[in-house]
């Protein structure tokens, strides 16, 4: 199964979300599934792949609590809507 988790900030960054996230995907990818996670770029990262997780980078800011960076939301959505479509789910 392909499989697209969401989540702000993923490694290298550390935090609690971060931490939960990338367990699960880990867990999933060792199972044999597809995961990959969509968050935001970030300069520390050296790869687009972790212990068999694809990470989808993104160029926003923020969240729906905080609220995303000016008029990032539209584009972010049209210009990456083929990664959306091409999972089977998206956590």
């Amino acid at each position: 199964m392909k499989i697209l988790f969401c989540v702000e900030f993923y490694y290298p960054s550390i935090g609690g979300a971060q931490e939960v996230v990338r367990q699960i995907a880990e867990r999933m990818a060792s199972y044999g599934h597809e995961v990959s996670v969509a968050t935001t770029r970030i300069a520390s990262r050296k790869s687009l792949s972790h212990n068999g997780v694809t990470l989808v980078e993104f160029s926003v800011w923020g969240n729906n609590v905080r609220g995303l960076h000016p008029g990032r939301r539209a584009g972010l959505w049209r210009s990456n809507r083929q990664h959306v479509d091409s999972w089977d789910r998206l956590r």
